[in-house]
């Protein structure tokens, strides 16, 4: 079954991961390996209907669950941020590791909006456009499976002494 095509109405609400250096001026920019959790207010469109730009919002404050034994986001701050779309999008590559049977999807790079996914996606994050599975929106490239572990080519004799 192919996976639903979502449209930007969905994306609008959803907590995406950013990384802090988009979140800071240019001048901070030396702070790069962290990570925010933000939510996505607004998404600027071109003529064609293609995303050029997400507004987020960061966090302002956390709250412990008990339940899950993780911290919870429970307010936003009102300020937007508008992240360029080469952010988002990231290029979609399926790889088999050694003594794995089923192909997974690669990760992505750390300054990457992501998106929880699924469990197909080693560290659960994938990122924006492949989330949204829609080619008009957010075009995204595919490239060539990658099979790690080929077998070695079948001998042309079997020769026993």
């Amino acid at each position: 079954m192919p996976r639903p095509v979502r449209t930007v109405d969905d994306l609008i609400g959803k907590k995406v991961m950013v990384p802090i250096n988009l979140l800071l001026p240019k001048s901070k920019w030396s702070v790069a390996f962290a990570h925010k959790t933000c939510k996505v207010v607004g998404v600027k469109q071109d003529r064609t209907g293609a995303i050029t730009h997400i507004y987020v919002v960061k966090e302002k404050e956390r709250k412990f669950d008990k339940r899950t034994g993780r911290f919870k986001v429970v307010k936003f701050l009102k300020t937007k941020k508008r992240i360029p779309v080469k952010y988002c999008t990231e290029t979609v590559r399926r790889i088999r590791r050694k003594g794995n049977a089923t192909f997974q999807w690669e990760f992505p790079s750390s300054n990457t909006v992501t998106i929880k996914a699924g469990v197909q996606w080693e560290g659960g994050m994938a990122p924006i456009a492949w989330w949204l599975n829609n080619q008009d929106l957010m075009p995204y490239e595919k490239t060539k499976r990658i099979d790690m572990n080929k077998k070695p080519a079948a001998p042309m004799f079997n020769l026993r002494f």
